[in-house]
């Protein structure tokens, strides 16, 4: 126990990677869960699902309603087509 810093790279990236730029109290999880608007939006398209019986915008709604299509967005996962657009192809 010499004081003197170890030569293991491992222990130099003890702390994870930084990603708010500098942003006191932003961290990358700031903005995760459904914003106003998102809940909104999502009730609208349920409902508007729900009327039309199409349960692809259901579901979206759903989604929006609860946060999962932000959580989707964020994770880079996205869906091959918008239930929007099928409605309009139909």
């Amino acid at each position: 126990m010499s004081g003197a810093p170890s030569a293991d790279p491992s222990e130099s990236n003890a702390y994870p990677e930084q990603r708010h730029a500098g942003k006191v109290g932003y961290g990358p999880n700031y903005n995760v869960h459904a914003s106003f608007a998102d809940v909104v939006t999502g009730v609208a398209d349920e409902l508007r699902g729900k009327m039309t019986h199409n349960p692809d915008l259901v579901h979206h709604g759903h989604e929006l309603l609860s946060g999962e299509e932000k959580r989707k967005e964020l994770l880079g996962e996205v869906r091959e087509y918008s239930p929007l657009v099928v409605l309009l192809l139909r």
